[in-house]
């Protein structure tokens, strides 16, 4: 029995095909994610200059910041264990738009 489908491309070509599109799409979004964690690190001197703000209330800017994904990574976690990973990176994805708009 041949792997065989439509066009002469074999089953476990496709499902490589569509493994790479997943890779790259996860990647994308991981760089984005990177991306918009370090740059509140790298603008923070500007909006600390432009709000005149002292150091202790950028501390704590910073500090809310990054306080609020330690309690993202504690959700999503539960929430990947009761409704699986899928519909949690759905969530998220919808949430940080919403979010971020």
């Amino acid at each position: 029995m041949s792997n065989n489908i439509n066009g002469g491309h074999t089953i476990t070509n496709k499902a490589w095909g569509y493994r790479w599109t997943i890779l790259l799409t996860i990647w994308v979004l991981y760089i984005i994610n990177y991306f918009d964690r370090i740059s509140v690190l790298i603008f923070l001197p500007y909006i600390q200059r432009d709000l005149n703000l002292t150091p202790v209330e950028v501390g704590w800017l910073g500090s809310i910041f990054f306080f609020g994904y330690a309690i993202a990574q504690l959700s999503s976690g539960f929430l990947s264990d009761k409704i699986g990973p899928k519909k949690t990176m759905n969530i998220a994805i919808w949430v940080f738009t919403a979010v971020t708009f």
